[in-house]
């Protein structure tokens, strides 16, 4: 069985801490289960990438991220988006968007869509089902934030790596030359272990150090 740091490295791509989110990540989204892996204001963004095909502005990403703390639906957020003068909804590339957005639409009417609203935790409007979606809310977000650092972990050791090999192979020659340069400003770097000795910037140190690299 993986583990989450293998999990982590094994996605394509890796997500990062970085807004707007890249192209590549928001490109990944191919199906509404994929979207709907995700929650509060990476959700958000995404939403509005699927929707708009634009990043979400200051006041849209807060309106919305408020209400799905609240417990409101990502699916109520994403027809709502949909709903928007410029909206044009990548309906063909995302599987089972359109889909998703009927039941939803479905459900709204008063007696027809009862059952919908009863049964499905998602799009349903009882007070238990918005309690139980504010909490994951929560937790995810939680969650992601942990995913994040850890894309961010990702990309400083691949970095690190290309150093370390590039150190490796450096020319001979150039040790002589090295001579010249106070030994206390080369980074002693050997292996990965050695990023504790490496200076870095105080975000960077935090985090390597919260994970104990």
């Amino acid at each position: 069985m993986k583990s989450g740091f293998d999990a982590l490295q094994s996605l394509n791509p890796v997500p990062t801490l970085s807004m707007p989110l890249s192209q590549e990540f928001i490109d990944s989204m191919t199906s509404i289960e994929k979207i709907l892996q995700w929650h509060d204001t990476i959700f958000v963004e995404i939403a509005y990438h699927v929707m708009l095909q634009r990043p979400a502005d200051t006041a849209g990403s807060t309106y919305y991220v408020d209400r799905l703390r609240r417990g409101r639906s990502r699916i109520e957020v994403l027809d709502q988006l949909g709903k928007s003068p410029e909206a044009s909804p990548l309906l063909a590339r995302v599987k089972g968007l359109e889909a998703a957005l009927k039941a939803y639409r479905a459900s709204r009417p008063l007696f027809a869509g009862f059952w919908r609203r009863w049964k499905d935790p998602e799009i349903g409007n009882r007070a238990a089902f918005a309690r139980a979606r504010a909490m994951t809310n929560s937790l995810e977000r939680t969650r992601q934030e942990i995913i994040l650092a850890f894309g961010d972990l990702l990309a400083a050791q691949r970095d690190l790596s290309l150093l370390v090999s590039r150190q490796s192979v450096a020319p001979a020659a150039s040790t002589e030359s090295a001579r010249t340069i106070p030994v206390s400003h080369v980074p002693r770097v050997v292996t990965i272990a050695d990023v504790r000795e490496i200076d870095f910037h105080s975000n960077e140190r935090r985090v390597f150090h919260a994970l104990r690299v």
